[in-house]
């Protein structure tokens, strides 16, 4: 498997921080004893998959602290027929963001909302439209399957609350005499890579104004 994908001009984005999946899709490949080597799966899975697979592939029993830990075995998955209502989430409120979104991903369907003012969500028929060009949200054919989906991301977790507390820590973490290691502001250390403790791959001003477009590496 890999870390996720980078936007790479894809909707006029060059990093990731979104949830389109030029960025949120993750490639994986299993290989070993008990996997069919012709298997392809279009069951939605995601990272919290990782854990119960990894129990399984070693014979390891789940702890009764992990009990309650989300996630299914990539190994039964795969073993069973492909699975369209099984639904999959994401969430991001990292930098490069104006704002909280939220990601249920469901069969051929995808759902994203973002926790921005003014700012509508999104519905992507991945089957049809694998590049994302064509948002179904404002469709009228489309207003029970919207429901259905912003009902599973609830059922997740409460959106706005979620949102208010994430913000909330973030700021006090940006305020705190002593601030945790990846906490952020203007005067950590800085470099031609951008902010060295965010990882951010994108020159802060100072730097760009005296770079060569002509010659920067991209």
């Amino acid at each position: 498997t890999s870390d996720h994908g980078d936007m790479l001009g894809s909707h006029g984005f060059l990093m990731k921080s979104v949830m389109y999946d030029a960025s949120a899709r993750v490639p994986m490949v299993i290989r070993g004893p008990g996997v069919d080597p012709d298997r392809v799966c279009d069951t939605a899975v995601s990272l919290v998959d990782i854990f119960p697979t990894v129990l399984e592939a070693t014979a390891v029993e789940r702890s009764e602290d992990d009990a309650d830990l989300p996630g299914q075995s990539l190994m039964s998955i795969a073993g069973a027929p492909d699975d369209p209502t099984r639904a999959v989430f994401s969430e991001y409120h990292g930098p490069m963001s104006a704002a909280a979104s939220f990601m249920i991903r469901r069969g051929d369907w995808k759902y994203v909302r973002y926790m921005l003012e003014d700012t509508p969500a999104q519905l992507f028929d991945m089957a049809a439209d694998p590049d994302e060009l064509d948002d179904r949200i404002n469709d009228p054919a489309m207003a029970g399957l919207t429901i259905e989906l912003e009902a599973e991301l609830v059922a997740i977790l409460d959106p706005d609350a979620t949102d208010q507390r994430v913000r909330a820590e973030q700021q006090a973490n940006l305020t705190a005499v002593e601030r945790p290691p990846r906490a952020g502001g203007a005067e950590l250390p800085r470099t031609a890579l951008g902010t060295i403790a965010l990882g951010w791959s994108v020159p802060p001003p100072e730097i760009m104004a005296v770079v060569d477009p002509q010659t920067r590496a991209t």
